[in-house]
């Protein structure tokens, strides 16, 4: 099953310019296209972790669509135009929107987009998009969302119009309030069928329940090291890229992802690249089908 594995997002460049081709992995670095890119926290952290799974399955990698942008929204603005007017030239069966400037305007003609494609490609956000996709009311039209606890909150509050402004009952919650409001965000109509919520406990939502949960091995210095939610999206991109099922794909990197930092001896002055190279590693791992409820 030959599929195509769109990922869309900025990293922090002056330059705006978009930057697109078939992603490799070479010396500790992301190629696209002509251009290296340093991997980091952020879209060069999820783009490194996909390719490095893609190739792991033996399956082709992912195509990036990259622009810089140190916070003016430029480079944003630049990728949403590409998203509307030539993503769906390539044919894309997956597209997976990560660090990009909410630009309501942008999101919503993104979300045009897509319904005037007459594709269905899956679509997956995490990050800014995800933000975006909230805010401009679509996040339905997406297939997976993947946020940490605290995007959770943003995304439980109807209100909210940016995570700094979570009502304040949301902004801090005990861990076990996650299957609630998981189970919200996923009934609320206007968020994806599946959320896959990173963190101590890696949860699985499908329509509004929690299938499945991940949380060994327990590995507290993850949370410190920049870049291992990222990692977790870049991964469970690429194996829906295989042909596995959201809800799967979702179980299966979440292992994947802990069993990576497992091999690499993570600590919270590990370099994310560190836990990049043992995906393939983590992949093949059998142990990684004792994770259940």
């Amino acid at each position: 099953m030959n599929l195509m594995l769109v990922l869309a997002g900025t990293y922090p460049d002056k330059n705006p310019k978009i930057v697109e081709g078939s992603a490799e992995l070479t010396e500790g670095t992301l190629k696209v296209g002509d251009e290296l890119i340093g991997i980091s926290s952020g879209t060069s952290s999820m783009a490194a972790a996909c390719t490095s799974a893609s190739r792991a399955l033996g399956i082709e990698p992912p195509y990036c669509v990259l622009a810089g942008d140190i916070g003016t929204g430029e480079g944003s603005r630049r990728l949403y135009s590409y998203l509307k007017e030539k993503v769906f030239g390539l044919s894309p069966d997956i597209i997976t929107l990560h660090y990009m400037t909410p630009l309501i305007d942008c999101v919503v003609d993104f979300g045009f987009a897509v319904e005037e494609s007459g594709m269905n490609p899956l679509l997956v956000a995490d990050a800014g998009a995800m933000y975006g996709a909230k805010i401009a009311g679509i996040g339905h039209i997406f297939d997976l969302f993947t946020p940490d606890k605290g995007e959770l909150a943003f995304l439980a509050d109807e209100d909210a119009a940016h995570p700094m402004f979570v009502n304040e009952n949301l902004y801090d919650f005990p861990d076990e309030r996650i299957p609630e409001l998981a189970g919200k965000v996923s009934r609320s109509g206007t968020s994806p069928d599946t959320l896959l919520v990173k963190g101590n406990i890696d949860y699985i939502v499908r329509g509004g329940k929690v299938i499945n949960k991940v949380h060994e091995p327990a590995i507290p210095a993850m949370e410190a090291v920049g870049g291992t939610g990222d990692t977790l999206t870049g991964t469970v991109s690429a194996l829906m890229h295989s042909g596995r099922r959201v809800d799967e794909a979702c179980f299966l990197a979440a292992g994947i992802n802990r069993m990576a930092g497992q091999l690499c001896d993570i600590k919270p002055d590990t370099k994310i690249t560190a836990l990049i190279d043992k995906i393939p590693g983590a992949l093949n791992s059998n142990s990684l089908f004792c994770y259940t409820i």
